[in-house]
């Protein structure tokens, strides 16, 4: 499209399926898609060309982007796996394997180091984007990750989840600094203003919000699109923002600049000014040879009532080259009676006392401010920042004795008072001796014998943090070693719910038992598991008071855990009882399962079972009932389903009515109903769903007054 008139410029055509994520190379000259055809495809961005396809995935692939100098595409997959091509030649350059479940979101950071990736796994992972390793992992949101965005200078990761909830993530450390709420349906899309100050998030909800990227506080609330919201992308100068929804429609919102100047009060000429203000900046102590950042929250203040506007910030002076902007780069707004947070950097190339003088340029006034900081000699210097103990066999241990970790440079004995393992693994990795507290005397170094013990396989990391009275405390050595399991032995089984078949009131079993089992008696095989189950709460009811059910009626999801025991075929018994609820029958879905401690490689299969309540009859006896919070409900026979589908739907009042079938990605694939006015009373719609693959669905029904939704699962 013409950015400027709306008018189509070219179509590609190619992909076989739907498109579902776009990217632009960073010099504009190529356009990557992502496909559910199982492919991502690169065009030329002035002919609409194909360049080259890449193939080799056995999922939908969701999304794609462009490395900062564009020498490379990362791609995401249903396959849940993020792959790394080079954009020129098309040749796989890194597999990004350990998600273990749909991966959904992929971003580079701005300086193209790392990889951020975000899967229905529950976690994001970072990734280092020339090796492949695995640096972080992010865990929080209580559902799956959906989109994911690093903030323009890179310190900070954004992820999006089916949870209604937005994260701010730390992306050095891992550590979340923000959790965004407000939004009351999964949210999608994700963006930085591209000053790093605001946060843009899209929703089911049909709404866009901005939030203060610093404090997690909600700026202002787009309302106007009728359906959800997928994607949001901030203009270069963060002014407006355009915005995609299910509704049909893309829409560009003006978010900045501001409005022209105005008299508001009743006095001949009394016109609204503002009042620019700021302040010094103090850095503190830094060592010679590092970096500290530091967020002044203040420091463009506005006490007037009128906006005005930040052009630019200067450093000046002899030692302007030891400090820099950091965030919060102009040109910005300040509102009235507000303030914007910049943050700076001292990086002292000597010791001593450095100072620069910050010239703040705005369309009324210039202010000048000093900022401060002091070079310090280190007093302890780091000798081997990183430890790799390589790959080792999952629960086999690999000891480095008398490992030269930090050195007393000072002229004084210093004292560690004490050293502590920290994340993100500070589990797998520990010390067995010369750890603790001691002191080093000058020129002295540490020598710690250090064990890693592999318990899941997969690269991971750790630090070694040795903390002492001092500038740059604590001393961190960074972790690293790989979990590898033994591909010659192998143990395969299948994990079975088991059918249920009651009357309404009886006493039954939610039962989880293990089937067609091979090498569950080799050494190293699994015996601690964990699985999450899906199905009809209002016929099945729990009677563990532990055993917490999460999500809707309709599709209530359960976790559950254990160990093994060789001796029986049954992995677990939940005790429940058969209950009257809005259907007769539903599946018992085993959305999740893995075992947690294995020493090999163990192949899972999962097979569903379902729920059947007897004795319900259409024309007497026991009947499904409407809740009384609903003015609706709804159910389907059989589920799953094949090719033919019995739609059971109940209003208590007139109401007008849309019955679609959506895929787990909220797109609508089949409409048996639009916009209809039915009357109060019981339906059944025998549909034909045979033109609809294998896979997992959604049934929408919507009134005007309430939207209720059913899992449909097709198995041909």
């Amino acid at each position: 499209m013409d950015a400027n008139t709306g008018v189509l410029i070219r179509t590609l055509n190619g992909h076989t399926n739907s498109v579902f994520d776009i990217a632009y190379s960073p010099d504009g000259s190529r356009i990557a898609t992502a496909s559910y055809d199982y492919t991502a495809r690169a065009w030329d961005a002035n002919t609409g060309s194909l360049i080259r396809t890449l193939t080799g995935y056995t999922g939908w692939v969701v999304g794609i982007a462009y490395s900062p100098d564009g020498s490379r595409i990362a791609t995401a997959s249903w396959d849940r796996i993020a792959r790394v091509w080079e954009a020129n030649t098309g040749v796989l350059m890194l597999t990004l394997t350990g998600h273990t479940d749909y991966v959904l979101g992929i971003a580079y950071s701005p300086h193209g180091s790392r990889i951020a990736t975000t899967s229905n796994d529950r976690t994001a992972r970072v990734w280092d984007a020339n090796t492949g390793a695995l640096m972080l992992t992010l865990p929080g949101h209580t559902s799956g990750f959906r989109g994911v965005a690093y903030s323009p200078d890179g310190s900070r990761i954004a992820t999006v989840s089916f949870d209604t909830t937005a994260r701010v993530w730390d992306a050095k450390t891992g550590a979340l600094m923000l959790t965004l709420k407000g939004h009351t349906g999964p949210v999608f899309g994700i963006a930085f203003n591209p000053d790093g100050i605001s946060i843009a998030t899209t929703s089911h909800d049909s709404t866009v919000r901005v939030w203060d990227a610093y404090t997690g506080a909600l700026i202002r609330t787009l309302t106007g699109h009728t359906d959800w919201v997928s994607g949001v992308a901030y203009s270069p100068d963060g002014s407006r923002i355009a915005t995609a929804s299910h509704d049909n429609t893309a829409r560009v919102w003006n978010i900045g600049g501001a409005p022209p100047q105005e008299d508001v009060s009743d006095a001949v000429f009394s016109i609204v000014a503002p009042s620019p203000a700021s302040q010094d900046v103090e850095m503190q102590q830094c060592l010679v040879g590092s970096d500290r950042d530091s967020l002044v929250s203040t420091f463009a203040r506005n006490d007037g009532t009128y906006p005005y506007r930040v052009d630019s910030i200067t450093i000046v002076g002899a030692d302007a080259s030891q400090f820099s902007l950091v965030s919060g780069i102009p040109p910005f707004t300040v509102q009235s009676s507000s303030s914007r947070a910049v943050e700076f950097r001292f990086s002292p190339t000597s010791i001593g006392t450095k100072t620069a003088q910050l010239i703040i340029f705005t369309q009324s006034d210039t202010l000048r401010q000093m900022i401060r900081g002091e070079g310090v000699a280190p007093s302890l210097v780091v000798l081997s920042d990183v430890i790799d103990f390589g790959a080792l066999h999952v629960g086999v241990p690999k000891d480095t004795l008398h490992a030269i970790t930090i050195k007393n440079v000072g002229n004084a004995p210093l004292s560690i008072t004490a050293t502590r393992h920290a994340g993100p693994n500070d589990v797998d990795f520990s010390t067995l001796a010369g750890g603790g507290s001691f002191t080093l005397a000058q020129g002295d170094t540490a020598k710690l014998d250090l064990r890693f013990l592999p318990s899941d396989a997969g690269r991971t990391s750790g630090r070694l943090l040795f903390e002492y009275n001092g500038v740059g405390s604590p001393a961190t050595v960074q972790l690293f070693g790989e979990g590898t399991v033994n591909s010659l032995d192998t143990a395969r089984t299948t994990v079975v719910a088991q059918d249920i078949f009651a009357q309404a009131g009886e006493r039954v079993n939610l039962t989880l038992t293990l089937q067609k089992q091979t090498g569950m008696q080799l050494t190293g095989a699994p015996t601690k598991w964990y699985a999450r189950i899906r199905y009809n709460s209002s016929i099945l009811f729990v009677e563990q008071n532990s055993s917490e059910c999460s999500g809707s009626a309709d599709s209530c999801m359960l976790e559950l855990t254990g160990t093994y025991n060789p001796a029986s075929n049954e992995l677990i018994s939940v005790p429940c009882i058969a209950t009257l609820g809005n259907t007769d029958n539903s599946s018992i879905i085993i959305d999740d399962f893995r075992w947690a401690n294995s020493g090999i490689v163990t192949e899972t299969l999962t097979q569903d079972g379902r729920i059947q309540i007897n004795g319900i009859c259409d024309d007497g006896g026991a009947r499904l009932y409407i809740s009384a919070k609903n003015s609706t409900s709804l159910t389907t026979r059989p589920n799953p389903t094949q090719n033919t589908m019995e739609i059971h739907y109940g209003l208590r009042e007139p109401l007008t009515i849309t019955l679609e079938l959506l895929n787990m990605m909220g797109q609508v694939v089949q409409t048996f109903v639009s916009n209809k006015a039915e009357a109060a009373g019981g339906y059944v719609l025998t549909t034909d769903v045979s033109a609809i693959g294998n896979g997992a669905y959604q049934l929408r029904l919507i009134t005007n007054k309430e939207t209720l939704t059913t899992r449909v699962d097709v198995v041909k």
